[in-house]
């Protein structure tokens, strides 16, 4: 299982010398919801990690290295939901 507080979103965002104001206008979303994937208090759903990977000019797998499953179902305990990961 995923632990959802080793991401590295953060750290992607810096190297592209980012803000969290900048990713959320880019991702079109708010900062708030950047700052909770980023502190793993929920993780971005399918659509949005692989929009994310894309604007960091980066994978999925690199931003949530303990995934190490491709079809490996992530739950998100805040909201109860599931997220399947799978490759395309």
């Amino acid at each position: 299982m995923l632990r959802l507080e080793v991401n590295y979103i953060k750290a992607f965002r810096l190297a592209k010398g980012m803000t969290r104001v900048a990713l959320a206008d880019v991702m079109e979303i708010d900062r708030l919801t950047v700052w909770r994937w980023e502190t793993g208090k929920t993780i971005p759903p399918w659509q949005a990690l692989r929009r994310l990977a894309a604007v960091l000019h980066t994978t999925p797998l690199a931003l949530f290295p303990t995934l190490n499953e491709p079809d490996e179902v992530i739950m998100n305990t805040k909201t109860l939901s599931a997220v399947c990961i799978a490759e395309e």
